[in-house]
This record gives C-alpha cells, structure tokens and sequence, in this order.
C-alpha cells in the first residue's frame, strides 16, 4: 500500500510506436465496457442521468436487456488537439504555471483525444508532454495528469508490474484489472505489458505458487464468456460441482472446479452460480471462502474481493476508493487509478454505490475531505463534481 515513489519517470516516456496503444484499438472506453450489473443502491435523483451522457453496452448485454452505464468524461464534441496543445504550452510556460488551463483541457477530453494532444505538442515544441509535466508540475497533481495522457493498457500495465515486482504490495490492483475488464482489454494490457517489460504479464503470475496468484494466472488468459446469456440448468450443475468437490475435499475448495467455473463463465451466470450454491449447500460462497483461508486472512480477503468484483463491479470500485480514503493518510495511488480509469466508463454508478455504503457520504465529499489544491480539483472534475 502507499502512494507511488518518486523517481521519474513515472511511465515509460517516448514509447515506439508498438508501445502506444490506442485506447480504441482493442481497448475502447466507450464501446468495450467492464462486466458490470444494476448497482445494489437506489437510484439517486441527485445524480442527474442525462440521456446524452450515457454508454451503452453492447459487448456484455443481450439486446432485450442492455446495461447503460454512464461515464463522467465524455469526448469532447469539438476537438481540435493542435488547439489544446497550444493551451497547454502557454499554461505550462507561464510564470507560476496554469493549472486551471490545465485542468480545464484535460479533464474535458477522453483518454484517445488527450493522446492526441500529446502527440501534436510533441510534433509541434519538440517536447514531451508528460516529461514536461514531470518537470513543471509536483506532487499527486502530476501523478494524476501524467495518468491521464498515458495509454490505458501502459497505464495498467504499469500498475501490474510494480505489484508483481514487490514495488507495491497492494494484490487487490490484480483483481481490479483482472476481475473488472473484459477478454479485448486484458489482451490489450498483456501485450503493452510485453512491449514495457520484455516480460510476459503470465510469466510473473506464475513464480507464485499461491492459490490466489494460480487464480490470476487463469484470469490472465482472457476467455470469459462474455455473451451475457443465462443458462439456470448450467448453473445449478456447476452449483452442484463446487459443492460435491468441496464434500469430496473435506470442506474444502477443489481448486480445478472452482478455477474454471470463475474464469469461463459470464458474469450473469456467475451470479446465478452462486444462488444455487446458496440454495444447495445452504450457505454462500464466501462463508465457504473463509472457511477454505482460515489461517491466511490475505488470501481470504483478496478472494472476497474476486467475489465482490464478480457481483457488481462498480460496488467493488466504491469499496476501493473508500478503502483508498480511509483511516489515517491516503492511499493516492489507488485513488487516482481508480478516478482515472473509471471516469469514462461507470462513474456515476461507482458513485452511486459509494454513496449508499458509505451512508450518505458522497464521494465528492470525501475527495474535498482527504485531497487538497489542484490534486483535488482534478480528481473532483474527472467525476463531473467540478
């Protein structure tokens, strides 16, 4: 846990060209959205769900029953990079800095559109933006803005591998990615990972025998079913697996069943799975998981959270950025990948479901309690709470 270290660069700058992935290539925000459910809350009138602000999916849901999630960043209707490069050279250069400009552009832009704008300042000054960033701006300010000009599967990547090399020892960031993403945006994060490290994502899996990392090492390959069908049938045969296993093992979990149930199977039926398990074994999969990791509360915590992802992805978010946010200090770099990453896609439900487990305390609230300055600012705009 902890924010990120300092010594620069933060992200690999002056990629090639094989090491720049387009967020539209294989990694669109708009089109390719995370596994996601109706959030447990209720609906919040406050939240203001305008029609024009919100994302269909049409990766996840069958058509008779499509799920809107709605970002809180949008591409901008009129877009002209050279433009914002050119509001970003005199923001940056000026004396003392504009960071409102600065803010102003990014904030308002999608992730391909601020790509863009870094490619034009860099064909236009000669300059690379987020080693000017580096230079110019401090602190979780420019932690954030770097985030936000870095290519989503870098981004991830970057994320991954400093959990992976011990830099930080924070393994719910694998569950994040692997558990909220889709098959096409995992592949995308594998190969930038390949391209970064010159190291396979799947072969730092591997060097941990844990059932946890054995997990992820599954989840890595990316072969969900992701039509979104309902099979009740299936689903209480596959009920009946863990459950007979789990006899079989003396209570435990047979960890082939219980792999490939949660790799293979969409999300909806997951959801199913686990009510028949209820129903069958007359108890819920995760009584079942703390009984399994008894004596290794990480593993059990870190399945609790697969679960948890697995039911309603933007309620496992909330936790997340409330997790980020409590107790002493502030954990920024949980805070700022999830704000980052989360801003085109679900948002508004991550803030809904923040709002109802939290008791009444917004997100925004809590963002303007534990940040300050232009950090807060930033973050405060990227969830349309400017």
């Amino acid at each position: 846990m902890g924010d990120y270290g300092d010594p620069p660069p933060l992200y690999p700058t002056n990629p090639t060209k094989e090491q720049v992935f387009s967020p539209t290539i294989g990694f669109n925000v708009g089109s390719l959205m995370s596994p996601s459910f109706a959030p447990s809350a209720p609906p919040d009138p406050g939240l203001d769900l305008h029609e024009d602000q919100t994302v269909q999916s049409n990766s996840y849901m069958p058509q008779s029953s499509q799920l809107t999630v709605t970002p809180t960043v949008v591409p901008a209707d009129y877009f002209d990079p050279q433009d914002d490069a050119n509001i970003l050279r005199r923001a940056i250069k000026s004396f003392g800095t504009d960071e409102k400009a600065i803010i102003n552009v990014l904030t308002k832009r999608s992730n391909a559109q601020r790509l863009e704008i870094a490619d034009q300042f860099k064909a236009l000054y000669d300059t690379d933006l987020i080693n000017l960033i580096q230079r110019k701006l401090g602190g979780n300010f420019a932690k954030t803005i770097i985030a936000l000009i870095t290519p989503l599967p870098q981004f991830y990547a970057k994320e991954l591998h400093d959990v992976l090399s011990g830099e930080v020892n924070d393994e719910t960031v694998l569950v994040e990615v692997l558990c909220t993403l889709n098959n096409a945006e995992i592949k995308a994060i594998k190969e930038a990972y390949h391209c970064t490290y010159r190291n396979t994502l799947k072969s730092h899996l591997k060097d941990d025998t844990r059932v946890f990392r054995r997990l992820m090492f599954s989840l890595c390959n990316a072969e969900r079913d992701e039509s979104m069908a309902v099979d009740p049938l299936g689903a209480t045969a596959d009920a009946e697996a863990l459950y007979n296993a789990e006899k079989e093992h003396w209570g435990s979990i047979d960890e082939y069943t219980f792999h490939t149930i949660l790799c293979q199977r969409n999300y909806s039926q997951l959801k199913l799975i686990f009510q028949e398990y209820h129903k069958i074994s007359k108890h819920d999969i995760e009584k079942t998981i703390k009984r399994e990791f008894s004596g290794d509360r990480t593993q059990e915590g870190l399945f609790l959270d697969i679960v948890s992802a697995i039911k309603s992805p933007q309620g496992f978010l909330a936790k997340c950025l409330h997790n980020s946010m409590k107790g002493l200090g502030t954990n920024n770099r949980d805070l700022i990948r999830v704000v980052v990453t989360r801003c085109e896609k679900d948002m508004k439900e991550i803030k809904r479901e923040y709002l109802f487990k939290n008791h009444g305390e917004s997100l925004a609230d809590a963002i303007r309690e534990d940040t300050s300055g232009d950090y807060k600012r930033c973050l405060l705009a990227l969830i349309g709470e400017a």
